[in-house]
């Protein structure tokens, strides 16, 4: 955020904190979004890091578990594969349908669409 937006609103009458609550975090928001969805997508779809690190069973991501389902048969149950993909697909576009305004208006430059 360019400082002189911060220092219009100063002029106009606001404190540090009304411009920053009030002008700032406003302006700031899809950027923020943005960078969380990527945060969140990134972290969600570690691999190789748990792989090497979790020795508990009982604490690898669904990932892990994904990649054992494949593996460690030599039969594929290929109907609870796709049900585990299906689950662990499910938060990632619930954050994201949560997110597509704020990603939708970064993308139109802080326009508000319909």
């Amino acid at each position: 955020m360019p400082i002189e937006i911060e220092e219009a609103a100063w002029v106009d009458g606001a404190n540090r904190f009304t411009a920053a609550f009030r002008i700032v975090l406003p302006l700031a928001g899809p950027g923020v979004a943005a960078g969380g969805l990527i945060g969140f997508i990134g972290a969600w779809n570690q691999f190789l890091i748990p792989l090497v690190l979790i020795s508990d069973q009982s604490k690898v991501p669904i990932s892990i578990g994904m990649f054992r389902a494949w593996v460690s048969y030599t039969q594929v149950d290929w109907g609870f594969l796709a049900a585990l993909s299906v689950v662990y697909v499910i938060p990632a576009v619930v954050f994201y349908v949560i997110a597509r305004r704020a990603l939708q208006s970064s993308l139109a430059g802080g326009l508000t669409g319909t």
